[in-house]
C-alpha cells in the first residue's frame, strides 16, 4: 500500500491560497526591507499589526525586491484543522518540483502531532533550496483553540539552514512560540515599526493619480491616521483629501468612516458590483461576471487592483499548468465594509438570490468552505447536506476529518439525526478520536439505513462498526452480536452492491471471528474465503491487515506453525520495500513478526531487535496506536530471559502511556506488571495487579493474552501455595502452539 501523499485536483480561485499577490507599483519600504534582511538567519520573522498596516504588501514587495524564492501560503479558517494545513502546504510544495513525498496527516498520526510535524518539516526542507522563504499570510485567521499553534515550535526547530518563515498576523505569536521568542528563533516586527514615516507617506502619495499633494499636506494626512497605511490610502481617495477628520477609537471605525466618504463618490453601478462580488472571498473575472451580469467585470477588477483600491490580484495556474488565470480578492477590511453595506442596501430576497448564486459559483471553483458558509447563512440545509456528503469521502481520505466534522456541526441536530448518511460520516469522523462514541453514532446510522432498506449504507456501516472494536480494543465478546446481525443481513441481501464492498465485509467478518468467535462452526469456511480474497485483486490496505490477522490467528488461536510461516513470508515480501507500506501497517507487521519469533523460534535477542525496530517506527512516525503493544513486546522478551533491569526500564516507558491506554491495553499492562512483580519477588504487588485486571473482566475479552508465556497453571504447580495469589489468572486460556 503506497503511503498517502498530498495531491490536489487543482481549480482556479481555489489555488489563490498559494500565490503571491500582484502589486502594481508598490512603494518600496527599504527601511523595513533592511530590517527583514537582518533577520535572514533566524528561523522566523513575525510581522504583527492590526488590519490595514500593509503587512501583506510589505511581505510581497520584499520578496519581489530581493528576488528570493518563496512559497506563499494564505491562511484561512479551514487551517484550524492541522490535517487541512499540512494537506494544502504539501500541495503547494509538490508544485515546486522533485523531492521526497510529503505525507498526509491521516488518523493514525493525529495523536502525535509533534512527531508528524518533524517528519513533514524535514521532508519539506529537502524540497527547498536555500535561500528560501516560507511566507504565511493572515495567521490571525487561526482560532485560539487550534492545535496547529503547538506545531510551530517543531517547524522552527527543524527547518534547514537558509530556509526561514515570514509570518503576517493581526496578533502576537501564540503562547506555543514563547520558547522560540526567548531563544531568538522568532523576531517580531510590530505595529509601531510598520507606521508610515514621512518619506514613506510621500512615496505612497506620489503613486496616486487623483491628487498631487505637497509634503506638508501629506504630513498632515499621515498624522491624522498616525502612520496607518489603509487610512492614508482612503484619505488620498477622498474628493477633498486634506479636509480634517474626527478622531476615532479603532482602525475598524476609522476605516468605515473614511470608506463611507469614498463610497459616496462612486458610481451606483460600481457600488452594486462591489456589494455583490463581496460575497466571493476569491473570484475570477468570469465568476464576477456570472454573479453580477456585468460584462466589464474584468476591467473593473483590474482597475481596482491597479489603483490600490484594497483589491489583490493573483496569477494562478489551472490544472493543465499551461493556462494561467487571474483571480482577485478584496482586503479583509474592505470586504467587511462591503458585506455590511450589502445587508443594508439589498432586500432579504435579493440578498438570498445573490448568496445562492455565489454559493454555486464557489462550489465550482473548489472554494468549498466559503460555499458551506453561504448555504448555512441561507438556512438551506438540503444544499448544505448535499455538499457535505459530496465532500466527505475525499476529506477523510486526506485525513481532514476535523474539518468535515465542523461542517457537519453546522447542520441542525434534527437534520443530522434524520439522515443515515450524515450520521455515517459523523461516525467516521469520530472513529480515530473516540471509537466507542463512533460506534454509538454508527449504530444509529445503521438503524436508519435498515429502515430505509439502503443496502450499500447497511453494509458500509456494518463494516465500520466492526472497525470500532479493533480501534477501541475493548469488548470483543460483545462484538459477537454483530456476527448474528451479519447473518440476518446476508439472508435478506445475499448479494453485494460491489466487489470492493464484499471484500471489505469479508475482512470485517474474519476479523470478528478471530477475536470474538474463533470456535465458530463456520470459521474454517471464512478462513478459506479470506485466503481466496488475498489471492485476488484485494485492496492493498485490506490485504495487509487481513494477512496480519491471519498470521496472528495461526499463532494464537490454533498454533499452526506451517500456516503461520506461509503468512509471515508473504508479509515479509510485502514489507520488503518500506516506501510502499504505510507506517501503521509496518508496525502491525513487526508485532506479527515478534509473536512468530517468540512462539516458534525462541531467539529472544532477535525478538528484542524486532521490538526495537517496530518501536522506532512507531516513535518516528507518531503511530501511537502501536506504541503500547510494541513496548509490551520488550517486556515479554526481557521477562522471559530474566533481564529484570531491562524489563523495569520498558515498564517505566510503558507506564508513561497509561493515560492513552485502551481497555485491553490496560489489561495487558496489568498482566505484564504482575509478571515483573512476580519475578522480582513482590508477590503482593503481583496479586494486586492481577486482581485489578480480573476486575475489568479481561479473562472473557482478551484473546491477546494467549500470546504471552506467563504459564500460570504450570507456575502454581511448580511453586505451590506460595503463588496462590496468582489464582485469578487461572481463567486465561493460554494456548501452547503446536505444528500444523
Amino acid at each position: 500500500m503506497e503511503p498517502q501523499t498530498a495531491c490536489l485536483s487543482t481549480s482556479t480561485a481555489g489555488l489563490a491560497k498559494f500565490n503571491r499577490p500582484w502589486l502594481p507599483a508598490a512603494f518600496p519600504r527599504e527601511r523595513l526591507f533592511t530590517r527583514l534582511d537582518a533577520l535572514a538567519n533566524r528561523p522566523c520573522a513575525w510581522v504583527g499589526a492590526p488590519g490595514g498596516y500593509g503587512k501583506t504588501t510589505l511581505a510581497a514587495s520584499y520578496v519581489a525586491a530581493r528576488g528570493m524564492s518563496c512559497l506563499w501560503y494564505q491562511f484561512d479558517e479551514d487551517d484550524a484543522d492541522p490535517a487541512t494545513f499540512f494537506y494544502y502546504l504539501g500541495v503547494a510544495a509538490a508544485a515546486r518540483g522533485a523531492g521526497p513525498a510529503l505525507p498526509l496527516l491521516t488518523p493514525e498520526f493525529q495523536n502525535n502531532l509533534p512527531a508528524f510535524t518533524r517528519r513533514f518539516t524535514q521532508a519539506l526542507g529537502q524540497r527547498l533550496g536555500a535561500p528560501f522563504i516560507l511566507l504565511f499570510d493572515n495567521y490571525h485567521r487561526l482560532p485560539e483553540e487550534s492545535p496547529l499553534h503547538a506545531a510551530w515550535a517543531e517547524v522552527l526547530d527543524h527547518l534547514p539552514a537558509g530556509v526561514c518563515c515570514l509570518i503576517t498576523s493581526r496578533g502576537e505569536p501564540p503562547p506555543a512560540l514563547t520558547r522560540a521568542r526567548l531563544h531568538g528563533q522568532l523576531t517580531i516586527i510590530a505595529a509601531e515599526e510598520l507606521r508610515l514615516t514621512q518619506a514613506e507617506a510621500e512615496g505612497i502619495a506620489g503613486l496616486q493619480a487623483e491628487h498631487r499633494l505637497s509634503a506638508i499636506e501629506v504630513q498632515s494626512l499621515n498624522e491624522q491616521v498616525q502612520g496607518w497605511a489603509a487610512g492614508l490610502n482612503l484619505l488620498l481617495r477622498r474628493s477633498h483629501p486634506t479636509r480634517n477628520s474626527p478622531l476615532l477609537a479603532t482602525t475598524g471605525l476609522i476605516f468605515d468612516y473614511f470608506a463611507t466618504e469614498v463610497w459616496n463618490q462612486l458610481d451606483p453601478a460600481l457600488q452594486t458590483f462591489l456589494l455583490k462580488t463581496a460575497l466571493l472571498p476569491k473570484m475570477t473575472a468570469a465568476m464576477a461576471r456570472q454573479l453580477t451580469g456585468e460584462g466589464g467585470a474584468e476591467t473593473l477588477l483590474a482597475t481596482l487592483a491597479r489603483r490600490h483600491c484594497f483589491t489583490f490580484r493573483d496569477e494562478i495556474a489551472e490544472s493543465d499548468a499551461a493556462t494561467r488565470v487571474t483571480a482577485y480578492q478584496y482586503h479583509d477590511l474592505f470586504r467587511g465594509f462591503l458585506l455590511d453595506r450589502g445587508r443594508e442596501v439589498f432586500s432579504a430576497m435579493e440578498r438570498a438570490h445573490d448568496q445562492r448564486q455565489a454559493a454555486l459559483l464557489l462550489e465550482s471553483a473548489d472554494e468549498i468552505s466559503a460555499a458551506v458558509e453561504l448555504w448555512q447563512m441561507l438556512g438551506d440545509w438540503e444544499q448544505l447536506s448535499r455538499l457535505v456528503m459530496q465532500q466527505a469521502e475525499p476529506l477523510l481520505r486526506q485525513g481532514r476529518g476535523q474539518l468535515l466534522e465542523s461542517w457537519l456541526s453546522r447542520l441542525p441536530s434534527a437534520i443530522r439525526d434524520r439522515s443515515p448518511w450524515l450520521l455515517f460520516w459523523r461516525g467516521q469522523c469520530q472513529l480515530s478520536r473516540d471509537a466507542v462514541a463512533a460506534r454509538t453514532t454508527l449504530v444509529r446510522a445503521y438503524r436508519r439505513f435498515k429502515h430505509a432498506s439502503d443496502v450499500t449504507g447497511l453494509w458500509l456501516t456494518w463494516a465500520a462498526i466492526t472497525d470500532t472494536y479493533s480501534l477501541a480494543w475493548d469488548n470483543f465478546h460483545a462484538a459477537g452480536g454483530w456476527l448474528v446481525e451479519f447473518e440476518r443481513l446476508r439472508t435478506r441481501y445475499p448479494g453485494f452492491p460491489s466487489t470492493a464492498l464484499e471484500a471489505r465485509v469479508t475482512c470485517g467478518v474474519f476479523n470478528l471471528l478471530v477475536h470474538a468467535r474463533p470456535e465458530h462452526p463456520e470459521f474454517t469456511d471464512w478462513e478459506r474465503r479470506i485466503v481466496r480474497l488475498l489471492q485476488t485483486d484485494c485492496p492493498p490496505d485490506l490485504y495487509l491487515v487481513s494477512l496480519n490477522t491471519l498470521l496472528l490467528h495461526y499463532i494464537w488461536n490454533v498454533g499452526q506453525h506451517g500456516k503461520a510461516t506461509w503468512a509471515l513470508n508473504i508479509l515479509r515480501a510485502a514489507n520488503a520495500d518500506a516506501t510502499h507500506v504505510e507506517p501503521v501497517l509496518r508496525c502491525a507487521w513487526y508485532w506479527g513478526e515478534f509473536c512468530y519469533q517468540y512462539w516458534y523460534e525462541g531467539d529472544l535477542d532477535r525478538c528484542l531487535a524486532i521490538a526495537e525496530a517496530g518501536w522506532s517506527i512507531a516513535a518516528e512516525y507518531g503511530v501511537n496506536l502501536f506504541s503500547g503493544i510494541l513496548l509490551s513486546a520488550f517486556m515479554h522478551a526481557n521477562l522471559s530471559t530474566g533481564r529484570l533491569e531491562a524489563s523495569r526500564a520498558a515498564l517505566e516507558r510503558y507506564t508513561r502511556l497509561q493515560k492513552s491506554f485502551r481497555p485491553l491495553e490496560r489489561v495487558l499492562y496489568d498482566v505484564l506488571s504482575a509478571w515483573e512483580a512476580w519475578q522480582s519477588g513482590r508477590l503482593p504487588g503481583s496479586s494486586g495487579a492481577i486482581g485489578t485486571s480480573s476486575a475489568r473482566g479481561s479473562p472473557h475479552i482478551l484473546p491477546y493474552h494467549r500470546s504471552h508465556p506467563f504459564g500460570l497453571g504450570a507456575g502454581t504447580r511448580q511453586f505451590g501455595p506460595a503463588l496462590g495469589c496468582l489464582a485469578p489468572l487461572s481463567g486465561y486460556a493460554f494456548l501452547e502452539p503446536s505444528d500444523a
